[in-house]
C-alpha cells in the first residue's frame, strides 16, 4: 500500500497546478498568469509534466480506469486547448478541474493495485 516517488512528484505538481489555478481565479498579479489564455497555456504544461513524470514507464492494460483516464484526460486537454484559442475561464476551470480529479483517482488506483 506504498505509493512510489512518481506519485509524491505528481502530487507535488497538481499541488502547483491547483495553486495556479487558484491564483488566477483569485486575480493575483502572477506573471504569466494575467489572462485566461496564458493561465490554461501554463495549467495544460503542467498537467502535461504531471502526466509524463506520473506514467513513465508504465504500461497499460486496456480496463476500466485507464478508459476513464483516458476519457478524462482528454477533456482536460480539450479545454486546455479551447482556454488558449478563446481565452476562456469555463474552459480553464474544466482544465484544472479535470486535472485535479485524474490526479486523485490515479492515487486512489495506486493504492488499490498495489494492496491487492
Amino acid at each position: 500500500m506504498t505509493l512510489s516517488w512518481k506519485d509524491a512528484a505528481a502530487t507535488v505538481l497538481t499541488g502547483l497546478t491547483e495553486t495556479v489555478a487558484y491564483a488566477r481565479l483569485r486575480h493575483y498579479k502572477w506573471p504569466l498568469l494575467q489572462n485566461w489564455r496564458t493561465a490554461s497555456l501554463v495549467v495544460l504544461l503542467l498537467g502535461f509534466a504531471i502526466c509524463v513524470v506520473a506514467g513513465w514507464g508504465i504500461v497499460l492494460h486496456k480496463n476500466t480506469w485507464t478508459t476513464t483516464a483516458t476519457v478524462l484526460g482528454s477533456i482536460a486537454g480539450l479545454a486546455g486547448i479551447l482556454g488558449i484559442i478563446f481565452n476562456n475561464k469555463v474552459c480553464f476551470i474544466v482544465l484544472a478541474g479535470a486535472i485535479l480529479v485524474l490526479w486523485l483517482l490515479a492515487t486512489i488506483n495506486h493504492t488499490m493495485a498495489k494492496a491487492a
